[in-house]
């Protein structure tokens, strides 16, 4: 019993040190990347299909206690069949995916070898 509850500590507090989960479409970081192309009108409201938004985290660094600085790649599909990519940097903790403001980086082309 006592085998299983240092176990158990040792899970909790594993779990607890692991970086910020703020990687879906309705977090800090997506949603601010959508603020601001919306503002700079890179796309309007009507153009982007919500449900089809992909976010994928990119990189999570530690930078202080409990402070993460994180990267997203999202895409925000648009019913045109266009993508619109973006890069955004900004910091999270575990209580917030809002610790700081988010820089959001526009990717105008992308470059690949769709054949491999």
């Amino acid at each position: 019993m006592r085998f299983l509850s240092i176990l158990l500590m040792l899970f909790s507090s594993l779990s607890l040190a692991s970086s910020p989960k703020c990687d879906t479409p309705s977090s800090w970081a997506p949603n601010m990347a959508y603020v601001y192309l919306l503002n700079n009108k890179v796309f309007t409201a009507g153009d982007v299909e919500h449900d089809k938004t992909l976010v994928t985290r990119i990189a999570s660094e530690k930078i202080e206690n409990d402070v993460y600085q994180q990267v997203h790649h999202v895409i925000f599909k648009l019913k045109s069949g266009e993508d619109v990519e973006v890069i955004t940097s900004n910091e999270a903790s575990s209580s917030e995916c809002s610790y700081s403001g988010v820089k959001v980086f526009v990717i105008s082309s992308t470059f690949s070898d769709t054949s491999a």
